[in-house]
């Protein structure tokens, strides 16, 4: 499977769209947000939490917005993403990478994966 051409189109959803649940493909922000409170609810402590395939780092956003005690970092495979990403919060680590090639960098005590594996070029 040529996964590239999956992260492509997102990033031209990117370019399109800018900053927001258009922007990573997303119908709408009411959808995004159910879908993080269902990540949220899983999380029993403020431990490490690693968001793959991050886009905007729209759960970081609601992380923040409902006070949820978290180590948020995020992790794209595009460059895109994570640039848009580390200039929203500058403060938070982020990892361009492509988990089928490299290794993350460190363990996480969650992890969790929201939009990644729905789409299908």
């Amino acid at each position: 499977m040529n996964y590239f051409k999956i992260y492509e189109y997102y990033e031209s959803c990117l370019e399109k769209h800018g900053d927001s649940h258009h922007g990573v493909d997303w119908p709408d922000k009411k959808d995004a947000y159910a879908r993080y409170q269902v990540m949220k609810d899983l999380m029993f402590d403020d431990g490490n939490l690693l968001d793959f395939g991050c886009g905007c780092s729209g759960l970081h956003e609601y992380l923040l917005k409902t006070q949820q005690p978290v180590q948020y970092h995020g992790c794209d495979i595009s460059k895109k993403f994570v640039e848009v990403s580390e200039n929203k919060y500058p403060e938070i680590d982020y990892y361009c990478l492509d988990l089928l090639k490299e290794p993350l960098p460190k363990s996480f005590d969650y992890i969790v994966c929201n939009g990644v594996f729905t789409e299908k070029l």
